[in-house]
């Protein structure tokens, strides 16, 4: 569980917390080498985090120029997150994606040439899935037998 002790997680669970379900990673990415292609210049980054149930991201500065899309998908192409332009901002200037289920996703972002200036945009957060949401921990007390277990 990526250094989550699982008796950790059960009494989480019993307080009525909501369960964890990923390591939040703190980093500091902005795009600073784009390729240019025409009129929009493109910044590509991959992020690998092996034996990851799933990954989402934190943008703490986020705010896209008009013509701007930021994409987000699994490296096999087999998971995406549908596409997140100009009609994203908000008055907080953050974006907190769903999760993608896969372990290595690419982020992509493409932006007029001419509205680069405009851009306000760093990745802060990642979050490392451990478990899926469907998962659950052994609820059951010390004499209490769980209704999952076969004894039941």
């Amino acid at each position: 569980m990526l250094g989550q002790d699982n008796d950790q997680e059960v009494q989480i669970e019993k307080k009525g917390e909501a369960p964890r379900f990923a390591v939040a990673h703190q980093v500091k990415i902005s795009p600073i080498q784009w390729e240019e292609n025409g009129s929009t210049v493109t910044w590509r980054h991959k992020v690998t985090a092996p034996n990851a149930v799933s990954l989402n991201f934190g943008f703490s500065k986020f705010y896209l120029p008009e013509g701007a899309t930021l994409t987000i998908q699994a490296a096999n192409l087999k998971e995406y997150i549908r596409p997140f332009t100009s009609a994203d901002n908000n008055t907080a200037q953050e974006l907190w994606s769903p999760v993608i289920m896969s372990d290595e996703v690419e982020i992509e972002l493409t932006v007029p040439s001419d509205k680069l200036s405009e851009l306000s945009f760093e990745l802060t957060h990642i979050g490392q899935g451990f478990r899926t949401f469907a998962q659950r921990t052994n609820k059951s007390g010390s004499c209490n037998i769980d209704v999952s277990c076969s004894e039941s």
